[in-house]
Order: C-alpha cells, then structure tokens, then sequence
C-alpha cells in the first residue's frame, strides 16, 4: 500500500476536508453487545447502517478477541487476532488481508475521522458470529430497534440478555435522547400488512450465502419462511449437495435462465433432475426471454419474472445497481398486493436479510413461498 501513496496524496487530503461530522443522523440508533456485555448508547458506539450493509466501529471487537490498531495514514485502521490481520484504507476504498489479497468487501466508512467496517464481514473472517435481537416496543415503548451482539463466546440466550440489560437500556436510551427517566410513551401499533404477500426468492446460490440463507430463514422465531431457490446449471454442476439440502428443507427450487431459452431450461431441468431427483416448472430469469419459451404451453411452465415497478429504485428493474439495497424500502404497503423479492446469495443479502426478515415480521408481512400452485408475480 506504501507505493499507492504518492498516487493518492491529493484525493486522501480532498476526502479528508470533506469527511461529514458525526451526527445523530449518521448513525442508526442501535445497541451494540459483545457477547453478554452492552456497550454504551453513544455515537462512538452506535453503527451506520448504508445500503443495507451494517457498519459497526472498527474498536468494538477488542471484546472477542480482534485487536485494533491505528497508524499515521489517515483513514488506515488494522484488525488482527493470532495470524489473521485485515487492513483497511477507507480513504482509498481498499481492503487487504495479511498476504496483502485484495479483498472485495465493501469500503469501510469513515465518520467524524472514526472508521467503520463491515459487520458481516470482520466477523466472518475472524470466525465470529453476530445476531440481532429486537429490542424495541416491549423495552423502549412505541420505538423499534435492536440489539446487534457480536458473539465469540456467550452464554446468555438472547431473551435472557434482554431482561438482563432491559433497565440499562431504557436509562442509557433516555440519556441518549435527553428523556426524563420516569417518562410514560403511548405506543401506538405498528402498522399491519398482513394483507400484504411478500414471495421470497433467491438466486445464484454459487455465491456463497446460500447456507447462511438458509439458517437465517429457518431460525425466524415466528416459523421457518419458506423461499423458491432458482438454480441455473452451473449451479448444479458446482453445488448439488447444497441444492438437496435446500429442497430438504423444504423450499422449493427452480431453474434460472442465463439465456432464456426453451433449450436452456430442458438441459438445466434434466441436469437438475440427475443429480437431486428433483423436477420443477418454476422458472425466472434476469434477461428477457425468449418466446419459445413464454409460449411453451406443453411444458406448463411458471415462470416468475424479477421485474418490479420501473420507479422502484434499486430493484431489478429500476435498476441494475444492488437489488439488495433497497429491499426494505421497496416494500409494497396497498392492500392486496404481491410483491416478489428476488434476492441474490451475496453477502450483501445475507448482511441485510435479517434487517429485512425483522422488518416483515414487524409490519405483519404475509411472507409465502414461490410453489407451482401460486399464480405468479410478473
């Protein structure tokens, strides 16, 4: 990285004199915990959440074990434990582990000059974990928020941690916000759309989310949401064993067309039918298909489109930029209608999926699974 200095001299000092100063709406107002410890509501504690990706403070992880370290280049902060280390140049958009690999993560964001990284990924690199506990009306009456617990080694369950933490929360929330501590909050219901049907679906499971996609619909405390996994052939080729594993659990799967063609989908269909015993007419594809196979009556196929409203930003079809992103707000909220949400396996889905599955559990969602007996969204 010292030969990329020189080069970046002028764009670091420009980044530099424009960084935005921390602010209660550059933060998410959040608590974090390490393990069974709440750190304190604060906005040197509190993590941004950007495009659905969360943030968290690069110095919070001290507590499972991952070091911090700051050096004189602005923008530059280290995370290390044992032999793994991983570098940040916020300032430069780079990311390298020890070896000096480029790592395709997203930037880490920079605040106030305090540097934040990505949740998601620190953790899977340093073999943590991390979950999201609602901590909202039954704790801070008429708010939503949660708690994001990044986990080494815990013993409290995340009930248990709540009723714990609970009066610390309130009093630290109150403190926060410049509340009276004896403060009465009518909470007002959140809003029901449970008229509202949210289809989930997923694709390219070559990614490398799909098993955490699966462990995150299945953990849901309301029942496990079932979801259609749309595979293409090399997706066969590469990951069968994980395709028996999707349809052991219950969801269904279909086939993905890169080409779009009637033949494209006989030869994934037959590969698919190989190597898991599984047979399927649900069919999407991201590129407009061919009329052979949107006429193809005789093989009845359904095909799922993921094109959505054109002023949808952000989704398929608004635009071709990080479908994930705007999930969430893309939500319909009329009543009576479908959405479909087709989603990649990256780890940018997987970062905001439990944000997003929280969401539809908040607001009452009617989440139901793409099957061939569903009339499907367009």
């Amino acid at each position: 990285m010292k030969k990329k200095a020189a080069a970046a001299i002028i764009a670091l000092c420009l980044i530099t004199a424009l960084t935005p100063s921390v602010s209660r709406a550059a933060v998410s107002p959040h608590f974090i915990a390490v393990n069974d410890t709440l750190l304190p509501f604060g906005d040197d504690t509190m993590p941004i959440i950007s495009g659905g990706i969360i943030f968290v403070p690069h110095d919070i992880f001290s507590l499972a074990g991952v070091q911090a370290s700051t050096s004189r280049d602005t923008g530059h902060v280290r995370l290390y434990a044992g032999t793994r280390r991983v570098d940040f140049y916020a300032d430069w958009g780079v990311t390298e582990d020890q070896h000096e690999n480029t790592l395709s993560w997203p930037p880490a964001q920079v605040f106030a000059g305090k540097i934040y990284v990505p949740l998601h990924q620190v953790c899977g690199f340093f073999d943590l974990s991390y979950t999201l506990i609602e901590a909202g009306r039954d704790v801070i009456p008429g708010t939503q928020i949660w708690v994001i617990r990044i986990i080494s080694s815990v013993a409290l369950t995340g009930s248990e941690f709540i009723a714990l933490h609970r009066n610390n929360m309130i009093a630290a929330y109150n403190e926060y916000y410049g509340l009276p501590m004896d403060i009465e909050v009518t909470e007002e219901p959140a809003p029901d759309y449970s008229d509202v049907t949210i289809y989930l679906g997923f694709y390219d499971i070559s990614a490398g989310g799909a098993d955490e996609i699966l462990d995150l619909l299945g953990a849901q405390p309301d029942g496990l949401h079932y979801a259609c996994f749309f595979v293409s052939a090399g997706d066969i080729a590469r990951n069968a064993g994980l395709i028996r594993r999707i349809y052991g659990n219950g969801h269904a799967v279909g086939v993905w067309l890169d080409e779009g063609t009637l033949e494209e989908y006989l030869e994934t269909s037959a590969l698919l039918f190989e190597a898991t015993k599984i047979k399927t007419v649900l069919v999407s594809a991201e590129a407009p298909v061919g009329e052979d196979i949107s006429d193809a009556g005789a093989y009845r196929l359904i095909f799922w489109g993921i094109q959505q409203d054109s002023e949808v930003g952000g989704m398929p079809g608004g635009t071709s930029e990080a479908p994930e992103s705007s999930a969430i707000d893309s939500l319909p909220t009329e009543g009576g209608a479908r959405m479909n949400l087709m989603l990649p396996c990256s780890d940018d889905t997987t970062s905001m999926l439990p944000l997003l599955l929280s969401h539809l559990r908040t607001y009452g969602y009617t989440v139901a699974g793409i099957v061939e007996s569903i009339l499907p969204v367009q």
